[in-house]
């Protein structure tokens, strides 16, 4: 199992946040940790 399916399946919130030109995706764990957020363009 990959390091990117480990925290995947640790996750317990996910969100997104939507602006013109990035969506932001991040996560939250069990133990309120912020898992490493991701940026992505339209």
């Amino acid at each position: 199992m990959s390091v990117k399916e480990t925290i995947m399946r640790q996750l317990v919130r996910i969100g997104m946040d939507t602006s013109k030109k990035v969506f932001q995706l991040h996560g939250v764990d069990a133990e309120e940790r912020v898992a490493p957020s991701r940026k992505l363009s339209r």
